[in-house]
């Protein structure tokens, strides 16, 4: 091999130890985020999964403590950001309606949900809660509709998405014009198992029994 040819030879080699490198510090900063979020994650995910179980301030406080310290290893992860604007939903939710302290963990929410569909701008639950949480500030109407669009293309059959459009939907019906009422129409049609159940009551209690299939 000349003297070129070695040259090249070591570069090649340089260049796969650099990604190698950075390889494994990205494997090892992705594990530590794991690692410091594990337990702010999974009660995250108890309470979108369990309505029922609603988490005092001190509680939420814990976890989002625990979401920004996954943050601090893997900045920017689109999961992390996602849970972190549900954490402050889930403060607004609980704080005195039509309070600033509302307005303004809606306001937190909404720029991390934000955040996140930058990073994942394929993720329906996002979408579903951005569009919730716009609905909530009653403003950006645009913006509100295109994220329950864009809710409803990727995910219209998922249970949690369903929840939410129909939430919004059935709060704004003369507003949603005919293609978004089909949409949700057709969510009636096709839900199943507890998620129908939940849509059920949402209709009736909207007064709205019309929307619900024929036995």
């Amino acid at each position: 091999m000349n003297g070129r040819g070695r040259g090249g030879y070591f570069l090649l080699l340089g260049v796969v130890a650099v990604f190698g490198a950075l390889s494994v510090t990205t494997a090892v900063r992705h594990g530590l985020g794991d690692i410091a979020s594990k337990k702010a994650r999974h009660q995250i995910i108890d309470w979108q999964t369990t309505p029922a179980r609603v988490p005092n301030l001190g509680e939420l406080a814990t976890a989002q403590a625990g979401l920004l310290r996954g943050l601090s290893w893997v900045p920017g992860d689109p999961l992390l950001l996602e849970m972190l604007g549900y954490g402050y939903s889930l403060r607004a939710a609980i704080a005195w309606r039509g309070t600033v302290f509302e307005d303004t963990m809606q306001e937190a929410a909404l720029e991390q949900y934000r955040r996140s569909l930058a990073r994942r701008p394929m993720s329906p639950y996002t979408w579903s809660s951005t569009a919730w949480t716009l609905h909530r500030l009653n403003r950006e109407p645009q913006a509100m509709w295109q994220a329950m669009d864009r809710a409803i293309r990727y995910g219209i059959r998922e249970g949690g998405v369903q929840l939410t459009l129909a939430r919004i939907l059935l709060a704004r019906w003369d507003e949603a014009g005919p293609e978004r009422q089909e949409s949700l129409r057709h969510i009636y049609r096709e839900s199943r198992g507890r998620a129908a159940r939940q849509l059920k009551q949402l209709a009736s209690e909207a007064g709205r029994d019309d929307l619900l299939p024929p036995r």
